[in-house]
């Protein structure tokens, strides 16, 4: 059940403009009500501040009805007002806490979350905000202020974002509710590689959007790039279940899937196939097949003359190095002999070779891996698998102790007001019983007094037929008085009525009348009261028997009772 009614989108407002303070405020920093120098940051026109007196309604401003013309509703939302202030506050202290980095297991694969990154502040160099990152023609990724281009091309639009010293972006801010990325978003950030986490910004004051900006407490991971480079690898424990959290995993961060991975593939085609038509390809292209024309022509001109030298020389040198040309021969005969010789001994070496090293490889391999494995295991911190389980299992002891206790005081806290419901259930129930009881007597109450009326009027009658014969002369001005006298007792019974009607619906406490007590006795307890079945039969009731005292129909059948 709200804690107030629900209103027009523009009726309830937590921020105004103050006159006398020439700033803007809000709602909690109200101490009067009323018409108190306060004006609309949108429209500009006077606004009041409503600081309810009942219990469980929040303050708010609104717009002053008589400057509101039908139709002519104000466009300013809070919301929009709250994402200026945060965006504001982070362009002025150019910095903002993050949350700690967790690494979950793959759907499907059971494991407990790994600790990746602790929380920590980060800094800016400068920041900017409504920033596109797309990519251009030549594949290259750029970022502006606005971006017109193809949807298909653009990777991500960011409300803030951070750069460091280099102007680089190192952090992007997407701030208000959201979902989780869609797959175009999450493959841009997969293409960017830069962290992004989503801030919810609180219903408060200026200083208290600060104050959670400083504390992280509503920063949320969306993206984060050492988070999806390193694989999730189990780590045996027989931790129990504890207590799970009212959010299954509100710090998983978005997961790549296969419309990420094809969203990612089209990208890569998209830009080979821009890269393909851009005109610096094209003209390295034709550069490099010209190029390769004119040195396959050179190789086969040079080719030609070299089998033509070849041919001269190895004549020349046939004629002239006749008899040296045989002892070549013949110890190329026996050359040829001991290198397949040689040979042989050299691939039987050369088989044991690869197959050793084959085998240090693969040793090797298998040795990197469990080196990697144990300092994972180890976490860096030199401890012992052993020390480190010792160590997860004290905290797991110390963490279920705190929440145990915690659980304790939740239960007595909630028994307590399961016994203070009950109370104000039962004291609800007598108020409706008593309520039922008048209601049930109003017929007969209301009877008894028509009657009481009735004979008034039957002895006025009387007395005036004993008075008739001698006041002729005066009928009609004592006919004028009787008429006046019954035209102001119906108008006081409109504006009692009216009253009553008007308390019923204001909920008007303070008066002094039965129904004014009533309500008084009832409020404390008005929440509960709509839960009561009974309840709600009864205002029902209430609600057509109270139309039904409005109607022609009634007010007929009452002067016809008074007339007799």
């Amino acid at each position: 059940m709200p804690a107030f009614p629900v209103a027009e989108p523009d009726a309830h407002h937590d921020y105004a403009h103050s006159v006398a303070l020439e700033r803007d405020i809000h709602i909690s920093e109200v101490t009067q009500r009323g018409r108190k120098g306060y004006k609309c940051i949108g429209c500009q026109r006077e606004m009041q501040a409503v600081l309810p007196k009942v219990q469980n309604y929040r303050p708010y401003f609104r717009h002053d009805a008589k400057f509101i013309k039908p139709g002519d509703k104000c466009t300013f939302k809070d919301e929009d007002y709250r994402r200026k202030l945060a965006a504001t506050t982070l362009e002025l202290n150019k910095e903002i806490k993050v949350p700690p980095v967790y690494k979950y297991p793959p759907k499907g694969v059971a494991g407990l979350a790994l600790f990746l990154l602790p929380g920590t502040v980060i800094a800016a160099g400068r920041v900017e905000k409504n920033k596109y990152f797309f990519e251009d023609h030549n594949g290259n990724i750029k970022a502006d202020f606005s971006y017109h281009g193809p949807q298909e091309e653009l990777l991500f639009k960011a409300d803030i974002v951070f750069y460091d010293e280099n102007d680089e972006p190192i952090l992007f801010i997407q701030l208000g509710k959201r979902k989780k990325l869609t797959v175009n978003e999450f493959a841009g950030l997969k293409r960017l590689r830069v962290n992004t986490i989503k801030l919810t910004i609180p219903k408060e004051s200026a200083e208290a959007i600060e104050i959670s900006q400083k504390k992280g407490d509503r920063a949320k991971w969306l993206y984060h790039d050492d988070e999806q480079q390193i694989a999730y690898f189990s780590v045996p424990t027989d931790l129990g279940d504890g207590i799970p959290a009212i959010d299954g995993d509100p710090d998983r961060l978005s997961e790549e899937s296969y419309d990420c991975r094809k969203v990612q593939v089209n990208n890569l085609i998209r830009a080979l196939g821009r890269c393909l038509e851009s005109e610096p390809y094209r003209t390295a292209e034709r550069a490099v097949v010209t190029a390769i024309g004119r040195t396959e022509l050179a190789i086969k001109r040079v080719g030609e003359r070299r089998a033509v030298f070849e041919e001269q020389y190895r004549n020349d040198a046939e004629t002239t190095y006749r008899g040296e040309l045989d002892e070549i021969e013949a110890r190329r005969v026996q050359f040829r002999t001991t290198k397949a010789g040689l040979n042989g001994r050299y691939q039987r070496l050369d088989e044991r070779y690869q197959s050793t090293k084959q085998r240090l490889r693969e040793e090797k391999a298998l040795l990197d891996a469990n080196i990697r494995q144990e300092e994972i295991a180890l976490g860096g911190t030199g401890k012992t698998i052993g020390q480190l389980q010792d160590d997860a299992d004290r905290e797991h002891k110390a963490a279920r102790d705190r929440l145990d206790e915690q659980f304790g005081r939740e239960l007595e806290s909630i028994g307590a007001e399961q016994e203070r419901v009950e109370r104000a259930i039962a004291i609800e129930r007598a108020a409706i019983e008593r309520l039922r009881a008048d209601i049930t007597n109003a017929p007969a109450e209301l009877i008894r007094k028509q009657h009481s009326q009735r004979s008034y009027h039957e002895r006025l009658e009387a007395a005036e037929k004993e008075i008739i014969g001698g006041l002729e002369k005066e009928r009609d001005g004592r006919q004028e008085r009787i008429d006046g006298a019954r035209s102001d007792l119906a108008a006081r019974f409109d504006e009692l009525r009216r009253q009553t009607a008007l308390a019923a619906e204001n909920k008007d406490t303070e008066g002094g009348t039965g129904l004014s007590l009533r309500l008084k006795a009832l409020s404390p307890a008005r929440g509960y009261v709509l839960a009561v079945e009974n309840g709600k039969a009864d205002s029902r009731r209430l609600r057509k028997a109270k139309d039904f005292i409005g109607t022609a129909a009634f007010q007929s059948w009452l002067l016809q009772r008074q007339r007799g």
